[in-house]
């Protein structure tokens, strides 16, 4: 039996929801000056600026409706939003655990500076990965209902191997296409049709 739309709709509400509040959090959490100091200013704008496109992509990827009566492209400018939102997500544990090793475990000097506690930082990275599993079962419940999106008009996806060589040229054939032999020097027959071709 079929999810019913009202509660798909609240579902995406309710990520969208965690990932704002996951978002403030962070900003809270990193406005404490005696643990997070002046000069890791930019550390910290970088932290809240990962942690502020979550909901923001996860917005837009709501509100970029698809389905029947939609524009076939809008699917892929949602799954976009949403991919893009989960890189973030990634990002963001990966901030959080160099937090953890910059910013955490206890002092061991006279500094008026504070440490992260373990506590906090576990209900930190434990909010990102609720709002990465959520949205994790969003995109797979888009899949289930819309499938993969099509590639943009005029484009084609293709799948090709390439072996690239490093060529060994002197000045006066700097300028010519050729093929670059097992040996790495460059030969200039057949170029056009070469299966080694190096292009200047």
């Amino acid at each position: 039996m079929g999810v019913p739309e009202g509660k798909r709709r609240e579902d995406r509400l309710e990520v969208y929801d965690l990932a704002r509040a996951m978002a403030v959090h962070t900003l809270d959490i990193t406005r404490n000056r005696r643990v997070f100091p002046g000069r890791y200013e930019k550390v910290v704008n970088g932290i809240n600026g990962v942690a502020w496109e979550i909901p923001r992509n996860l917005w837009l990827a709501n509100n970029t409706k698809v389905g029947p009566g939609q524009p076939p492209e809008n699917l892929a400018v949602r799954r976009r939003h949403q991919q893009t939102a989960m890189s973030y997500i990634n990002e963001l544990l990966f901030e959080i655990e160099m937090c953890e090793m910059v910013f955490g475990g206890k002092r061991d000097d006279d500094s008026d500076e504070k440490k992260l506690s373990r506590r906090r930082i576990s209900y930190w990275s434990g909010l990102v990965v609720q709002v990465k599993e959520m949205a994790r079962a969003w995109i797979k419940s888009d899949i289930r209902r819309f499938g993969q999106p099509e590639p943009p008009r005029g484009q084609v996806e293709v799948a090709c191997n390439c072996w690239l060589r490093s060529p060994n040229r002197n000045a006066a054939n700097a300028n010519n296409e050729g093929i670059v032999n097992s040996s790495g020097n460059v030969s200039n027959t057949g170029a056009a049709n070469g299966n080694r071709l190096v292009v200047d």
